[in-house]
């Protein structure tokens, strides 16, 4: 009896592992769709959007083990931390890793520079509020702020990208006229 629940079990996790990867797809398809009818560019789909989608189950972790401390008195921030961390650390180290395996990436300068400051500047910030041992009501508004400030300054930025983009298509297709 164990060794056919154990096998329905590992049916049912390859089944899921198949249909994350097909979600994945349509996610990715979708997303790319998305970012050429807006014309945005793909590292500002990834930052602004997909990188909210993939967080959400953290998020929501991280809500539901924040009401077992206030309503259960059951500290629970070793998970709340630790699912943090944890799932920063694998998201930049194995997905950049394995792409790096399976392929490879290319990536701007600036991007690297702007985004790695932020990326860099976030965990310091988390440092500072947590000094004193905890991350505090306020200390979580600062830190959702911070995060705010950093999205809208994405979507600034591409609305910029987007405009010089707009103006040097029509001067081209004027000098092109002219030179005609």
């Amino acid at each position: 009896m164990v060794k056919g629940y154990l096998m329905q079990e590992i049916f049912l996790i390859l089944i899921g592992l198949l249909g994350l990867w097909l979600g994945t797809e349509l996610v990715i398809k979708g997303a790319v769709s998305i970012a050429e009818y807006y014309n945005l560019s793909k590292l500002f789909i990834g930052l602004a959007i997909l990188s909210i989608g993939t967080d959400l189950p953290e998020i929501v972790i991280a809500i539901n083990a924040s009401l077992h401390n206030a309503f259960a008195n059951d500290d629970t921030s070793g998970i709340i931390i630790g699912n943090a961390i944890g799932s920063s650390i694998s998201q930049i180290s194995i997905v950049l890793g394995s792409v790096g395996i399976f392929g490879y990436l290319t990536i701007k300068k600036h991007h690297l520079y702007e985004d790695g400051v932020m990326l860099l500047g976030s965990v310091l910030l988390v440092g500072l509020l947590g000094v004193d041992g905890k991350i505090s009501r306020i200390d979580g508004i600062i830190l959702i702020i911070v995060y705010l400030i950093y999205y809208f300054r994405l979507f600034h930025q591409e609305r910029v990208a987007k405009k010089i983009k707009k103006e040097f298509s029509k001067h081209i297709k004027k000098d092109i006229l002219f030179l005609i």
